[in-house]
């Protein structure tokens, strides 16, 4: 599709007060094969949602500044959806901005595009100042471990932000409502090492918003160490998360080795010695007191095991 008729496009969506705007490349012809994380969740009627498959190439600057705009034009965007478009650094910033100026909207999904840790960092700016982002997806993106580490940082600050504004509200004598961050979509990011799913699963441990997560195609979840992550969190969070993962199968490789049995402490030796009681061998009952080193027991001869 040609840049001048997605602009025209974009630029329609305030006048007929669409909520929900879905961008992505024509990968998928049949729909019954798309991935779950590219499917509408939400029940937007038509004359609510609107898809654009992207055929042809576009200009991205001219894609970013359009989004920009629209997210920052009334009446408010609820929900984003980017599959498959391939921004750029600097499109990614624009988009950026807009995301951070939105007040209404509330998921956002960014699919098949591979994000290095720059690129994501330039996203990252505008999800993290986000005042009313419900839902998050950043599915087969090629996240890496630092990227990883981005989002438990977004998820710490989305938490705290929304504690705060709860415990004010209700102070203040207003009937608080703990809004915030409720689902967390990182699928198909194997990219993502040990160390990122421990601080994710920190993170999530004293989180109270978020109800759902989904981590399926993340092989380092299904790690010793990221099983006991993930054991963890959920024991510190019971029963508010739900953790959606992949089920460990026979075929499944060993990304680390399993720790070793721990060796068993070593006994302190107990030394016992029999002294040899001088004159009349006495009665069983009585006991024999002789001067003998610390760290011995003294077993008189009448009562010494034979």
């Amino acid at each position: 599709m040609k840049g001048t008729k997605l602009q025209g496009f974009l630029a329609g969506l305030a006048d007929d007060g669409a909520a929900s705007v879905c961008l992505r490349t024509n990968i998928q012809k049949n729909p019954k094969k798309t991935p779950a994380f590219m499917k509408s969740s939400g029940s937007s009627s038509a004359a609510q949602r609107r898809v654009l498959e992207i055929q042809e190439p576009v200009n991205i600057t001219l894609l970013a500044r359009s989004l920009n705009a629209r997210l920052h034009r009334p009446p408010g965007l609820t929900r984003l959806e980017l599959v498959g478009i391939h921004l750029t650094r600097p499109a990614l910033q624009t988009l950026a901005k807009g995301i951070a100026a939105s007040e209404s909207l509330q998921v956002f999904t960014f699919a098949l595009d591979p994000l290095p840790d720059d690129y994501y960092l330039a996203l990252h700016e505008g999800l993290l100042a986000s005042p009313s982002l419900q839902e998050l997806t950043l599915s087969a993106c090629e996240l890496s471990s630092q990227s990883f580490a981005h989002v438990a940082h977004l998820v710490r600050v989305h938490g705290a932000r929304h504690e705060s504004l709860f415990w004010r509200d209700t102070l203040r004598g207003t009937p608080g409502r703990l809004d915030g961050l409720r689902k967390l979509a990182l699928r198909g990011n194997p990219g993502a090492g040990v160390e990122a799913i421990e601080s994710l699963m920190e993170a999530l441990a004293h989180d109270r918003t978020i109800t759902s997560v989904d981590l399926r195609g993340c092989p380092s979840l299904l790690t010793l160490r990221g099983a006991r992550a993930l054991s963890g969190c959920l024991l510190e969070n019971r029963g508010m998360l739900t953790v959606a993962h992949d089920r460990p199968t026979a075929v499944t490789p060993a990304l680390e080795p399993i720790d070793p049995p721990p060796r068993p402490a070593a006994t302190p030796a107990i030394i016992i010695r029999t002294v040899q009681a001088s004159g009349p061998r006495p009665h069983h009952g009585t006991s024999v007191h002789r001067h003998h080193h610390p760290g011995t027991a003294v077993i008189p001869p009448a009562i010494r095991t034979r």
